[in-house]
């Protein structure tokens, strides 16, 4: 029985380079060659009174052929599945994952569009730490102007630096994990799921990736940064931590998120 798939994101270039190192090669079209057979008759007489009929007769087969290219589609996604599988390159126990092995999860699935969020940082210093009734003259007028202004210069200072990307999160049995994908590669906008499902996706979602770090697992400070540097590095941490992956979570690089269809 066909068990068919609604892929809802693919890393095309990933995709298709792990299918050329599996199958050494990229597929890119199905030949499918169409025959038919059909045979031509014909008959007639030959003579006549006193010597009678002879009847002559004569068929002759003629084979047709026709080639079909078929595009493969996303056969080549579930033959990348498949050949995973196969050659046990998917690890199915988090307990035992590392960097770089691949991974399939299943469970419940959120995507998250933080630049639907940058909109409301502009709007924030109107609303943080608002007194109840402003001061209208002297200088308390002037130090509540002054907040006014070091807030909104925060706010942009935050819209302008902060990547504000499509984040993705997966909850299933065995642990949490955390990946940023491409808009370009999801079939559907990030909006119309928005307004869909809200932040997480309604059934059951598998996503195949590739494990970046283990939770609570960074990179080894690098201590060769020129010291005009080290701030725009520290300025990283920060933004990871706060707009990031969170510490607990296993950050993955996502190849493809998809559901199993039903009759």
């Amino acid at each position: 029985m066909a068990t068919l798939y609604d892929f809802l994101y693919i890393d095309h270039e990933r995709v298709k380079s792990i299918y050329a190192q599996l199958f050494s090669g990229l597929l890119g079209a199905i030949e499918n060659v169409a025959s038919e057979s059909r045979t031509k008759s014909s008959e007639g007489q030959i003579g006549g009174s006193p010597l009678g009929h002879a009847l002559l007769g004569s068929s002759a087969t003629q084979n047709e052929s026709k080639l079909e290219m078929l595009d493969p589609h996303d056969l080549i996604l579930r033959d990348v599945l498949q050949g995973l599988h196969e050659e046990n390159f998917i690890v199915s126990d988090t307990s035992s994952i590392s960097p770089g092995n691949f991974i399939l999860l299943n469970g419940t699935v959120s995507i998250l569009d933080l630049n639907a969020y940058k909109h409301f940082i502009g709007i924030m210093p109107q609303f943080l730490e608002q007194p109840v009734t402003a001061p209208k003259k002297g200088k308390d007028k002037q130090i509540h102007k002054h907040h006014q202004k070091q807030a909104a210069s925060l706010s942009q200072l935050i819209s302008d630096v902060v990547p504000w990307s499509l984040q993705v999160i997966i909850e299933d049995k065995r642990s949490t994990a955390w990946g940023a994908i491409n808009g370009n590669n999801l079939r559907d906008a990030p909006g119309n799921l928005m307004l869909k499902h809200g932040s997480t996706l309604v059934g059951e979602w598998y996503i195949l990736g590739i494990v970046d770090a283990l939770a609570n697992q960074f990179g080894q400070k690098n201590t060769s940064f020129p010291e005009a540097l080290e701030g725009l590095a520290q300025a990283s941490e920060g933004i990871r931590a706060g707009f990031g992956r969170p510490d607990n979570f296993v950050g993955i690089t996502p190849l493809l998120i998809f559901r199993k269809l039903l009759k």
